[in-house]
C-alpha cells in the first residue's frame, strides 16, 4: 500500500513538473514578443553562411542597401 501512495506521488510531481517545464519552453519562443505579424519583411539576396547553435540556427545573407552597396 505505501509503495502505490509513493508512485502517485512520485507520478502526480512529474506530471506537475512537466507541466511547469513546458510552460517555460513556449514562453522562450513566443512569436509574438519577437516579431509583428502586420508587418512582414521580405529579404531578397544569397545565403552566405549559416550557423546551426543548438538549439536555434542564424542565417547570414548578403543584401543591398540604397545606395546599392552590398552589406552582410
Amino acid at each position: 500500500m505505501k509503495r502505490n501512495a509513493l508512485f502517485i506521488i512520485a507520478a502526480t510531481l512529474a506530471v506537475l513538473l512537466c507541466g511547469i517545464s513546458s510552460q517555460t519552453v513556449f514562453a522562450h519562443h513566443s512569436f509574438a514578443a519577437q516579431y509583428d505579424r502586420n508587418k512582414p519583411a521580405t529579404l531578397t539576396g544569397p545565403v552566405t553562411k549559416l550557423d546551426w547553435i543548438n538549439p536555434h540556427a542564424r542565417f547570414f545573407m548578403d543584401v543591398k542597401d540604397a545606395e546599392q552597396r552590398i552589406a552582410e
